[in-house]
């Protein structure tokens, strides 16, 4: 199983003393887990991943931000024990991350249902995380609930619960499950190409003012700086600083978009993204 995990917050601290929420997606059925936190630390993770393992299964890829939350011991030696490969997205790229999408999806729920009292934003989580994943997604053509357990989840006491009449449960053919999950298996190869369709049209829209950068392993190149402004020692990230900076080496492409760079003097500098890249062009010395 492949999933991605991020952070939201800090909030206000809340009446159940949490401040963030620790949110995980299954990449492949989009199936969401979301808890809130009191802390977002490397042993925290540790245990909302221990509880989502025994929910969903073993996982084999993490895929996070570069946060000190992510990037500790205590994760790493997690990981190893558990048999998951931790891969962190470049940074300044938060795209490349798809919980991003689901933030922002339930932080649109929590205003919604946020009254005056800010301390309460904790309140429906399970609620929200209940919502997205028995809606429809349009990626996959389906609900996250159907392709994790097979079926539709009914909420409790729906307006459909409470005018339908008491059903009575009746003997099924063994056989019937067999076929059904037989059926599953279809589903899924279904759901490969409604997301594989989904990837195309999101890459087609993505790059139609987009130029195509290549960048070989060896190639000088400069990197994008990201300066915060410093009032207090007359720093003006906007409008002073360099907008790049190098130049660097391509040490390793490891995608298309994400290449490792490293200093003239061999240094490793890290993963960055393609988008905050450009040729160096060393100066003519005439």
């Amino acid at each position: 199983m492949v999933v991605a995990a991020d952070i939201m917050g800090p909030f206000p601290r809340s009446k159940s003393d949490h401040q963030y929420v620790f949110v995980v997606q299954d990449l492949f059925t989009k199936w969401i887990e979301c808890s809130a936190i009191q802390a977002a630390n490397g042993q925290k993770i540790c245990e909302m991943l221990s509880d989502v393992i025994s929910r969903l299964g073993a996982l084999r890829f993490l895929l996070t931000d570069n946060g000190t939350e992510f990037i500790n011991r205590t994760l790493k030696a997690f990981a190893d024990e558990h048999g998951i490969t931790h891969t962190t997205i470049p940074p300044y790229h938060p795209q490349a991350n798809s919980v991003e999408r689901v933030n922002q999806v339930l932080k649109t729920m929590i205003i919604a249902f946020l009254e005056r009292d800010h301390r309460e934003w904790d309140q429906h989580l399970k609620d929200f995380r209940f919502a997205y994943n028995t809606a429809h997604h349009s990626a996959i053509g389906a609900s996250p609930a159907l392709l994790n357990l097979g079926r539709e989840l009914s909420p409790a006491n729906s307006l459909r619960a409470r005018n339908t009449e008491t059903a009575e449960v009746e003997t099924r053919d063994p056989a019937e499950w067999s076929e059904r999950m037989q059926n599953l298996q279809s589903l899924q190869a279904w759901v490969s190409e409604n997301l594989e369709q989904a990837y195309q049209k999101q890459s087609l829209q993505y790059n139609l003012r987009r130029r195509d950068r290549t960048f070989r392993v060896g190639d000088l190149v400069l990197r994008r700086q990201h300066v915060l402004s410093f009032a207090a020692q007359n720093v003006a990230a906007k409008k002073l600083t360099p907008k790049f900076h190098g130049p660097f080496r391509i040490k390793k492409r490891l995608s298309p978009v994400v290449c490792e760079l490293a200093s003239l003097a061999g240094i490793p500098v890290g993963k960055v993204h393609v988008k905050d890249l450009k040729p160096y062009h060393p100066p003519d010395p005439s």
